[in-house]
């Protein structure tokens, strides 16, 4: 089986470790023969510019709309007329809701194309190329899409894979061309997706700095607004892209530190700008010094959560196996029941800020007994241990456990920084019901309204804070936060359990397989969420500000910092900026 927790699993959470490997393959690109498809330009002239898309009314998405039953009243029947009456309207956006449908909330909407009547008006072109299964990034994705299916894997198909977090592409792709948004007529369309599997292409072909050709045909075009490397190496005209100068296009960077380009050791801001360009960039990250900076361009894109596209995950099989090892290995060493068995736990390599996870790890392994430590690294447990004989083989089959299980068992889970500010185990967290502890000064939540956002979670009602400088200086406890906040854990895990339904891309289930493996399609609320927030930048309406924004100096972090930033070196890069730039500038 792929990917989800197998008796292998329940074996390891009692003393049985697994050692899991990672492997790529190298090939070469190659470009398709096909020429430009003119297949859906039929018409010698260019749509007329629609007005922008301004919803009169945003409410908060996780709020139930209230239904008005109006009465029925007899029309009296019409007369005969020769005068041509107007084609019916599409769905409005009304006063109720940005989708024009006020008797669904959002989290009663069905998106799949069978929904003839769908709970969004927005309308997406999804492109799908002449040619696009010769293209070699597509041959790639399928390719390990049938050995996933066929057996175990080591890719981003597979749903428990180190790669499966970059996944983003081929979830929104599934889920735009079977949702009922898609229109197959672009002249209609708010919204365009540009369908690329870049980051598989990169990894399987031995992660070279270059761009790609067709990573470099979308440089040409949201740097240079020139459709020449498009319409040669995508196989389609630039027609709808320069309506509107790629405003109402949808791009995606699956990954935090790596985009259309691939320079190795890039951090701080280097991967977010290509994101000031004209269209909607859906991204797993930004921080928020970026979105402090360029808060219009930040407003402009959507950072959206890492997939979790193991089947675990959203089948209960991982609440399963945390279920039998508490029962076997942990109740019997607690003097009371109640609760989840482990205080905190954390389990991570030494990459990243260093600092920071080194003090976690030297915290739990020092924290006191008579509040649950037992000497590991990797966990603490909820009261003090009793009838313990041999602790050291006690540690070993606690640290044994799976990761995603161990969450299961926690109430809270450090969450410190990565390769980047932001980090997959944070949303893992939260569909685990365990309380996150962000230890990332710079990291940014996914659909939230930090750093002047306007997405609709609040991260302070579900997840913590602990500095990292802090951290990293041993001027702050992680255990003294986590012991701070008990009092609050019934409504941080009130608050987590919305923050998990939107948080998922697939909705609980019964699922035998990965779903992206399936190309199922992805019903969960992260997807619901993500089409009310592109409603809201339908038709491009939020590029202006942020092309106005982008023109003026800016501050630009070029490296990702461990701790305090150094502010006094930044602000002098910063007026040095300044001092170039004309005197005009705003």
């Amino acid at each position: 089986t792929n990917g989800g927790p197998t008796w292998r699993h329940v074996a390891a959470a009692l003393g049985v470790g697994i050692l899991i490997g990672v492997a790529t393959t190298n090939n070469f690109y190659s470009l398709s023969a096909a020429r430009p498809s003119t297949e859906f330009h039929e018409s010698p002239y260019a749509p007329a510019p629609l007005a922008p898309y301004y919803p009169p009314k945003q409410p908060r998405p996780y709020t139930s709309v209230k239904r008005v039953v109006r009465k029925e009243t007899k029309e009296e029947p019409r007369k005969p007329t020769t005068t041509p009456q107007p084609p019916p309207l599409k769905a409005q956006v009304d006063d109720d809701t940005e989708s024009g449908n006020a008797e669904d909330s959002l989290e009663s909407w069905d998106l799949h194309a069978s929904n003839a009547r769908c709970p969004s008006s927005l309308k997406v072109y999804v492109y799908e190329y002449p040619g696009m299964r010769d293209m070699v990034w597509h041959r790639h994705a399928e390719e390990q899409r049938r050995q996933c299916a066929q057996g175990p894997c080591r890719t981003h198909f597979n749903g428990e894979h180190l790669l499966a977090q970059f996944t983003l592409e081929h979830v929104l792709y599934d889920f735009f061309r079977q949702s009922c948004v898609r229109t197959r007529n672009p002249d209609e369309a708010d919204l365009f997706f540009v369908t690329h599997f870049g980051d598989i292409l990169y990894r399987a072909t031995g992660r070279k700095n270059d761009p790609s050709p067709w990573e470099q045909a979308l440089l040409d075009l949201v740097e240079k607004n020139d459709p020449r490397a498009w319409e040669r190496t995508f196989n389609t005209s630039a027609k709808y892209w320069q309506r509107r100068h790629g405003a109402d296009h949808i791009l995606v960077q699956p990954a935090p530190v790596t985009g259309l380009r691939h320079p190795k050791g890039v951090r701080g801001w280097g991967h977010y700008l290509q994101q000031l360009t004209a269209p909607v960039w859906i991204s797993l990250e930004l921080s928020k010094s970026f979105a402090g900076e360029y808060p219009a361009c930040a407003q402009k894109n959507i950072v959206a959560p890492y997939p979790i596209p193991g089947r675990g995950w959203h089948n209960g099989e991982w609440g399963n196996v945390a279920a039998t090892a508490q029962k076997r290995l942990l109740d019997p060493h607690l003097p009371s029941g109640d609760g989840r068995p482990l205080t905190t736990y954390f389990r991570a390599g030494d990459h990243g800020c260093v600092p920071v996870r080194k003090a976690i790890k030297r915290e739990f392994k020092n924290a006191a007994r008579s509040r649950g430590g037992v000497g590991d690294q990797a966990f603490v447990l909820r009261d003090r241990p009793v009838k313990i004989k041999d602790e050291d083989t006690f540690r070993r089959r606690v640290a044994a456990l799976p990761r995603q299980a161990a969450m299961f068992l926690a109430d809270f889970c450090p969450c410190p920084e990565g390769d980047s500010p932001s980090a997959k185990r944070q949303y893992d967290a939260v569909i685990a019901g365990c309380v996150p502890v962000v230890a990332s000064d710079d990291a940014l939540w996914a659909f939230s309204n930090e750093a002047g956002l306007d997405g609709p979670l609040d991260p302070s009602e579900f997840a913590l804070h602990v500095p990292e400088a802090g951290l990293a200086q041993r001027n702050a406890s992680l255990l003294e936060a986590v012991d701070a906040a008990r009092s609050r854990l019934d409504a941080l895990r009130s608050h987590g359990s919305k923050a998990a339904w939107a948080y998922r891309y697939y909705a609980p289930g019964a699922y035998e397989h990965d779903p992206l493996v399936q190309g199922r399609f992805p019903d969960g609320g992260a997807t619901k969420v993500l089409v009310r927030e592109l409603e809201r930048r339908a038709r491009g309406s939020r590029w202006p500000a942020c092309e106005a924004e982008a023109k003026r100096p800016h501050m630009k972090f070029t490296k990702q910092f461990c701790g305090a930033v150094p502010v006094q070196a930044e602000l002098r890069k910063y007026r040095a900026a300044l001092a170039r730039a004309p005197n005009d500038a705003a």
